[in-house]
């Protein structure tokens, strides 16, 4: 992905989705999101949106299955220092017996 940018605070990500059909359009000017689409779904860029001869915003077009949800977000898990030096004498003493 090369070409012009959209101010950070200005970019955007899109996900419109059709009840008549089985496709998931994905809009972005997010240059991570737009990234991560070019490797995920390379073979599914539908247009490349330009300014001044530049890209500047992609569309994909996806399988709407591909699309998923979450219900929350999972728990950090919160340990105390004794435990964080546990694991770290721990860690210290495997890459020590693996010669690292």
């Amino acid at each position: 992905m090369a070409g012009k940018t959209i101010a950070i605070d200005e970019q955007e990500t899109v996900i419109q989705i059709s009840r008549n059909d089985d496709v998931c359009r994905v809009y972005s000017s997010d240059t991570r999101m737009r990234n991560r689409l070019a490797k995920l779904y390379a073979d599914k860029l539908a247009r490349v949106y330009r300014q001044d001869g530049e890209p500047i915003a992609e569309e994909y077009e996806i399988d709407r299955r591909l699309l998923s949800f979450r219900k929350m977000l999972p728990k950090r898990r919160e340990i105390s220092e004794d435990e964080r030096q546990e694991l770290r004498e721990r860690m210290l003493a495997l890459r020590e017996a693996q010669g690292m």
